[in-house]
């Protein structure tokens, strides 16, 4: 059989008969399609598992395509050509195949060599922040704290980040630095407002509520993070400042927060801010929200 086929083929390339040999290379496709869907009925209508049957099916695909793919090579390239041409195609496959699976590796290695953190640390990473419960050679799992639910509480999920994101995302530890952080709050007022006036009261409000934060915390955990900052030439000290916008002028209010309570210190600021104007008749301006129907 081997050699009717070399024989064939050897008789097309001579010949140059490109309409024969364009006519088998469609033939070749036309059939692994049309196997493909009498392969995917029959294993639907036959397996109970749709999961199995599923994987079955794409990889009985996969196959078909590649044979139609090696006798169209075969076909229009010699033995040697069509050979060598078709291990090229499946290293490179292969390459790219065992890419991420190479790079999971050597990112668990760097990370066990650096490490960058460990089992029971809190990090961030790729906008999810949770505690590292495990880790192998391709992945790490995360317990997540407070993705859907606005603050730092377990949310009862477990995320599997691939190892080789330590390269492609930041990555924040929490257990490691500081666990203070400085945010900050906003409020617009309109521009017939007293700016000056807003400021002072803002400035007043930051300073009691920034006293009793600091009295909830550890001296000595506050003590390090004032050296840091201070270290990046700032201070824990709160902030205000206003900013221009189209319609008014924007009230900051720049706070320190224990990392595990920013949700609830923030709103707790912004809610106190508000009150504050209100009580001393400042108007705040209601978002505005416009609705676009495609």
């Amino acid at each position: 059989m081997e050699n009717i086929l070399v024989s064939f083929n050897d008789k097309l390339v001579s010949q140059g008969n490109l309409e024969v040999k364009l006519f088998y290379t469609i033939l070749a496709f036309v059939l692994a399609a049309l196997l493909s869907k009498v392969i995917y009925h029959v294993l639907k209508n036959v397996a109970p598992d749709k999961v199995k049957s599923k994987r079955v099916e794409r990889s009985t695909h996969l196959i078909l395509n590649l044979l139609a793919i090696a006798l169209t090579l075969r076909l229009w390239l010699s033995q040697d050509q069509s050979f060598a041409l078709i291990v090229t195609i499946f290293l490179a496959f292969v390459a790219l195949a065992l890419k991420d699976f190479i790079l999971d590796i050597v990112a668990f290695i760097y990370v066990s060599y650096k490490n960058t953190f460990v089992i029971d640390d809190v990090i961030e990473i790729d906008d999810r922040t949770g505690q590292v419960t495990d880790m192998d050679f391709l992945h790490f799992d995360l317990a997540e704290i407070g993705h859907e639910i606005g603050t730092l509480k377990p949310t009862g999920r477990y995320i599997s980040v691939p190892n080789r994101f330590i390269f492609e995302k930041a990555i924040v530890n929490y257990t490691r630095s500081s666990p203070f952080i400085v945010q900050e709050i906003s409020l617009l007022i309109p521009f017939g407002e007293d700016r000056h006036e807003a400021l002072e009261l803002a400035k007043d409000l930051a300073l009691k509520k920034h006293a009793m934060l600091l009295e909830r915390y550890d001296e000595e955990a506050i003590e390090v993070f004032r050296r840091t900052i201070e270290k990046a030439g700032s201070t824990i000290d709160p902030k205000v400042r206003s900013e221009l916008e189209s319609n008014g002028f924007r009230i900051f209010i720049q706070f320190l927060t224990h990392y595990n309570e920013r949700g609830e210190n923030k709103r707790m600021m912004v809610h106190a801010l508000y009150d504050t104007f209100r009580e001393n008749d400042i108007k705040i301006l209601v978002p505005t929200y416009v609705r676009i129907d495609h």
